[in-house]
């Protein structure tokens, strides 16, 4: 699938669907991840829920 090139990290696959392309930088290089609405909403509640747990040094502010 061809996808455009783009400045914020995300990709807009040429097909019009919902579907994203987000890059993550790795210890092992980037990969892409494909998401839709649903998933990026679930991925940043668990974002939030893991920086939330933090203990010690990793406690939040």
């Amino acid at each position: 699938m061809k996808h455009r090139p783009s400045t914020t990290g995300f990709t807009k696959p040429l097909a019009a669907d919902t579907t994203r392309l987000l890059e993550l930088e790795t210890d092992s290089g980037p990969i892409e991840l494909a998401m839709n609405r649903l998933v990026a909403e679930r991925l940043m509640a668990a974002g939030v829920e893991f920086l939330q747990a933090g203990e010690g040094d990793d406690e939040p502010t």
